[in-house]
């Protein structure tokens, strides 16, 4: 009973009437028509009332909730309109994903291209200088002429 008289007692806080139901703060979205006229009569059965015990706890859990500051996710369209958002940023960041992986995809082909072309040059540069060196190599200072016969 101390959450009648605004929630102290003893210089306290305790429990507001949200809390006296075990929800903890869970905030869950609600089935369409559990509003609080939706209860009918307050008929207990479901053959009586038209309305099941569990749907009738369900709407009195709502009001608790919302009396006690709760924050209350039961409006249809809102939630439609959420799940709309949730699925268009979806949407959008896959979009942004496939763009980015084709793009580093192109960049790594470029520098393998790249690489493989240095690597092509390097080696036909290297081959040109080992021929240009054989070349001047074959001339050594004092064997100019062939030799054509044994000197004996």
């Amino acid at each position: 009973l101390a959450w009648l008289d605004g929630g102290r007692a003893n210089g306290k806080r305790k429990a507001l009437a949200g809390d006296l139901m075990g929800s903890g703060g869970v905030k869950r979205p609600r089935a369409a028509g559990c509003g609080i006229l939706a209860a009918g009569s307050g008929g207990s059965s479901s053959a009586a009332g038209g309305v099941s015990e569990e749907s009738q706890m369900d709407v009195w859990q709502s009001a608790l909730e919302k009396a006690g500051g709760i924050k209350q996710r039961d409006d249809q369209k809102l939630l439609k309109r959420m799940l709309k958002r949730k699925e268009r940023s979806k949407k959008k960041s896959q979009r942004e994903w496939k763009a980015r992986v084709k793009t580093v995809r192109n960049e790594m082909l470029e520098r393998q291209t790249k690489r493989r072309e240095n690597l092509e040059a390097r080696m036909t540069k290297s081959k040109a200088k080992a021929a240009r060196a054989k070349a001047r190599s074959g001339d050594r200072a004092g064997f100019e002429g062939k030799k054509q016969k044994f000197l004996n």
